[in-house]
């Protein structure tokens, strides 16, 4: 039913996209008939393959796979969560911060920067100006 719908939705857009250039372009109103005929028909085919096509090869069931495993894995850490006491969570976060502030630290230690935010000094720039005619 997807497939169906979604074809007559982009074909009833597509034939009225060719009715209105028709009328702007004042061509007759036959040649503005067929047109849209042709554009709704071929419109309408060319979506109801492609959502035939993707669900053939199961392109949207990649998507819901991994919806699935997110949302397994979400069940799995709100049961973890539920099973632990306030006091115990908020002492986890301030373990993880810590983790975190170490992590940075070292990162800034092994790249030679002191890992503090340093502007740039307009001395130093390079003022490029434009070529005189």
């Amino acid at each position: 039913m997807f497939k169906i719908g979604a074809a007559l939705v982009f074909a009833v857009i597509a034939a009225l996209t060719v009715i209105l250039a028709g009328l702007m372009a004042n061509a007759r109103y036959s040649v503005i008939f067929f047109r849209a005929l042709t554009g709704f028909v071929v419109s309408g085919a060319l979506i109801y393959l492609a959502s035939f096509l993707f669900e053939r090869y199961e392109l949207p069931a990649f998507w819901r796979r991994q919806d699935s495993r997110e949302e397994k894995q979400g069940e799995a850490g709100m049961a973890d969560a539920s099973a632990e006491d306030d006091g115990d969570a908020s002492e986890q976060v301030d373990v993880a911060g810590s983790t975190q502030e170490e992590t940075s630290e070292r990162k800034a230690a092994e790249s030679g920067g002191a890992g503090e935010f340093v502007p740039l000094a307009t001395d130093g720039l390079k003022h490029v100006s434009s070529p005189q005619d």
